[in-house]
């Protein structure tokens, strides 16, 4: 049997990373789903290794590395890649040490300065692009200088097209659906980086040196 690029597929036990999505798909809220634990010793038993993705750049790494170990996951910054590690490399290809707008939870803005950006929260003329992530911590402010600075000509992006997140009651607005909102109050549409598009998957299977058919 052949796979979507027309690779033969082998056995499970023969492949050697494995990735995870998170929200939704390993935990939700703060309940780890049954089996989970037993399938990540499974894969390091068996030689292989995992690395968890994300599109929620609500929080930064060791936040997610503090999480799974309350839920009895131990694991490494190592095993993480999230579209904000995405989003640093793109930024930094792109823009360099130019200042970028930013829209997104103190965590954040918080990585992205920690990763050598140049960003800011506030209102400026200066700025060569904005970008826009999922933000829990959003208000009403943050929206107005937001649609103030999509005013400007300026490139747009955004970290994930995500309409929806999953919580443990339900779901609340992503990404995606915050971004909707600017383009009925703007017309500006954002580039998105994270999830479906296969920026993050690439990053990684470079990282570990493996090759990837386009």
């Amino acid at each position: 049997m052949k796979d979507y690029f027309g690779v033969e597929i082998s056995p499970l036990k023969t492949k050697r990373l494995f990735l995870f999505d998170m929200d939704g798909t390993i935990y939700l809220g703060n309940k780890l789903f049954d089996g989970v634990k037993d399938l990540l010793l499974k894969i390091e038993k068996d030689g292989g290794r995992y690395v968890f993705i994300t599109n929620n750049s609500s929080r930064s790494v060791k936040d997610y590395v503090k999480k799974l170990k309350n839920m009895g996951i131990e694991t490494g910054e190592e095993n993480f890649f999230t579209s904000t590690q995405a989003t640093t490399l793109i930024f930094k290809e792109k823009f360099g040490k130019e200042l970028i707008y930013v829209q997104g939870t103190k965590s954040f803005v918080k990585e992205l300065k920690k990763n050598g950006l140049n960003v800011t929260t506030r209102y400026t003329t200066n700025a060569k692009a904005i970008l826009v992530a999922y933000d829990n911590e959003l208000t009403s402010k943050k929206m107005s200088i937001t649609c103030q600075m999509l005013g400007q000509d300026l490139p747009y992006y955004a970290t994930n097209p995500d309409w929806v997140c999953p919580v443990s009651f339900g779901y609340v607005p992503d990404c995606g659906s915050m971004c909707f909102g600017y383009e009925k109050a703007t017309g500006k549409t954002p580039v998105y980086i994270g999830k479906p598009q296969p920026t993050m998957i690439f990053e990684v299977m470079k990282k570990y040196w493996l090759r990837h058919i386009t």
